[in-house]
């Protein structure tokens, strides 16, 4: 037989408590310690019912998801925050449901070990203190018993938990109808503001520099459907190509390059915050259809080369007007010497007159011996059209996807806003029968081509190289090409886009520049009404739309919701029976640490002060000592494999290839 001894003066290696290893004296060994009392297992118990709170998070949860439902997310940070935290359930609640169940497995086994347990059902509990390992566990112990579908259906309660966490809250989006009012600067009920002397010296340079804005923006910014300041540009109906709808709409929603009636879009109000605001809008521009004809430059007499076109229904005599950049009007001859040139033909037209006003626009190439002169004659008329357009949770998203001539316009298309009375009394009669003054075509044509003279002799002016490139008309202007050679189509849309413009902008400079004051309202009728409050005064245009409110609410889902507060309910229940369990147990617990297994084991030299105690408490005193699976009986010709503890004076060598093991 083998015998084996060890010196009770022996040290462990690297283990400060070695003294607790000699023989106790035969009093001690007659000393015992009671069962465990309340007071002892007090702090585990209090551990898993501090365990148990954190299921409460969850019911909190679900009664905030169930009291914050149809709220707004955009009023409601709850809102936010319950459906941010929705993501984190499928990986928060099984971490819990794992902490407690285990907890529950472990502490189940040590209360019926006490009463009494068979081994299969003790291991099953053990083996069941995970989701993975409670299914594994079948194949590894091949032991099935009345509680085995219970554990099983205990664990599959974990996943569900975590996708009633996730799927209890979600976002809907909700929409309403209800009536819109837009109200947006009237294009044909208003004259341009610096008409006479004195306006004109209040707010003519406002214009100019609202109009050199509008030229010298970039060219992604021409191209959008709102311009820097938020005001609606409408496409041109006269540069669609494609094909109209039986209703006369054509379809701009689609136009990558829209060509616009003008640089600057149309001041409004009305769309809603939160909601797609739709409207129809009732636009009104110039256009000019020109023919282009491009010569070698030759002085001409100024009067005999342009006659005035007879007007049969003016009160006033035939007239030509010649505007160029000179700041004055002029008649003069061998004025080509100078240009870019304006000429009115009809510089007397009034609105009831049946053709339409005829303008002239003539600019020369600077190319010495060579100079080419573009000569473009235009009938200007007026354009009314019906614009659909939208906007996307408020103003500053607004685009037209769609636009038709006009079915309702107030004047024929020969009448141009330049044929108003500048007499206010006769111009609310809005009628054409009326003397209305030329004042206004005079004084409009001057400041159009005063706005931006050429930066210097023999070369384009800005509105000239607008023709040429509308990208960039302030840089270096190459003025040896003929403005004319764009093409009569091109010319016409481009000339209408700056008279339109500046038309615009002489209307209601400051509204243009982004201080649009006027406010939707039901009490305004479809007809333009003069805005009072603003400065200077101008007309507006009521119209009646419709907004689609839509918003982002939060909404729980009834099934799901009932799922997490059961299984949340169960969670509780469970930790405080953990607790209930724990405090009740009397003896040590010896099933969750593996130091238990050295307690009686005759190769471990551990210093056991009672076998009351718990295996935690082994632990923390043991913590430095060494063990070892390995062969205690190396000196023999069959080993036996057990495990022990190093630095005691027992025989422990690790396990050999080519040895054999009883």
């Amino acid at each position: 037989m083998h015998k084996h001894s060890y010196s009770q003066d022996s040290t462990l290696s690297g283990w400060s408590e070695s003294s607790s290893l000699q023989p106790k004296s035969i009093h001690q060994r007659r000393v015992g310690e009671s069962a465990r009392s309340f007071k002892k297992n007090l702090f585990g118990a209090g551990l898993a019912f501090a365990t148990g709170v954190l299921p409460v998070y969850f019911l909190v949860f679900a009664g905030l998801a169930h009291r914050y439902d149809g709220s707004w997310l955009e009023d409601s940070p709850v809102s936010v925050w319950l459906l941010e935290a929705a993501r984190f359930g499928p990986s928060v609640f099984p971490i819990v449901f794992a902490a407690i169940v285990g907890q529950l497995m472990t502490t189940l086994a040590s209360w019926r070990l006490e009463n009494d347990i068979v081994i299969g059902m003790l291991e099953h509990l053990l083996a069941s203190r995970s989701l993975a390992s409670a299914f594994l566990s079948l194949f590894r112990l091949r032991i099935l018993s009345v509680w085995t579908p219970l554990i099983l259906l205990t664990w599959c309660l974990s996943p569900l938990g975590g996708q009633a966490a996730l799927r209890v809250v979600s976002s809907t989006i909700s929409r309403t109808t209800h009536p819109a009012w837009l109200v947006h600067v009237d294009w044909d009920g208003s004259y341009p503001v610096a008409t006479y002397a004195s306006t004109e010296q209040s707010y003519g340079s406002t214009i100019r520099s609202a109009f050199v804005g509008a030229l010298s923006g970039n060219n992604n910014t021409k191209q959008e459907s709102q311009d820097a300041f938020g005001n609606l540009r409408i496409p041109m109906l006269e540069a669609q190509t494609g094909q109209a709808d039986k209703d006369g709409w054509y379809d701009t929603s689609s136009l990558e390059f829209p060509m616009h009636i003008a640089l600057v879009g149309i001041p409004f109000s009305g769309a809603e915050r939160h909601a797609k605001t739709m409207f129809t809008l009732r636009a009104a521009y110039f256009f000019l259809d020109c023919d282009v004809d491009i010569n070698r430059h030759i002085y001409r007499d100024e009067i005999s080369a342009y006659t005035a076109i007879p007007l049969e229904n003016s009160a006033y005599e035939p007239l030509v007007k010649i505007y160029n950049h000179t700041r004055s009007p002029s008649q003069t001859t061998n004025s080509t010497r100078w240009t870019p040139l304006l000429r009115d033909l009809t510089a007397n037209h009034q609105c009831n007159d049946t053709i339409p006003r005829v303008i002239g626009f003539q600019s020369r190439t600077y190319v010495p011996e060579e100079s080419m002169v573009t000569e473009a004659w235009c009938n200007m008329t007026t354009s009314y059209i019906d614009a659909r357009f939208s906007c996307d949770n408020g103003p500053q998203n607004c685009s037209v996807h769609a636009i038709r001539r006009s079915l309702d316009q107030p004047f024929p298309s020969s009448a141009t806003g330049l044929d108003s009375s500048a007499i206010p009394a006769i111009e609310l009669d809005h009628s054409c029968g009326g003397l209305a003054s030329p004042q206004i075509a005079w004084s409009f044509f001057r400041q159009f081509m005063d706005a931006l003279a050429p930066s210097r002799a023999a070369e384009y002016s800005p509105i000239e190289q607008y023709f040429l490139d509308p990208s960039r008309p302030f840089l270096q202007p190459n003025s040896t090409i003929p403005i004319g050679s764009i093409g009569p189509k091109l010319f016409s849309q481009r000339f209408s886009q700056l008279l339109n413009t500046f038309w615009l902008i002489s209307v209601a400079p400051y509204a243009i520049t982004g201080n649009f004051s006027a406010l939707p309202s039901t009490n305004l009728t479809g007809d333009a009404s003069v805005l009072a409050d603003a400065e200077p005064t101008y007309r507006v245009r009521t119209t009646e739309g419709r907004a689609e409110l839509s918003y982002t609410v939060l909404n729980y889902h009834g099934l799901w919701l009932a799922t997490l507060i059961l299984i949340s309910l169960l969670l509780v229940c469970a930790a405080f029976v953990t607790a209930a369990f724990d405090i009740c147990r009397k003896g040590p617990m010896v099933l969750d640490d593996f130091v238990n297994f050295l307690r009686h084991n005759p190769y471990a030299r551990l210093d056991v002060r009672s076998s009351t105690e718990d295996g935690v408490d082994i632990v923390r005193r043991h913590r430095h000592v060494k063990v070892r699976l390995g062969d205690v009986r190396p000196e023999e010709d069959i080993g036996y494999l057990a495990v022990g503890t190093l630095g005691t004076g027992q025989a422990l060598e690790k396990i050999k290839d080519n040895r054999l093991y009883s």
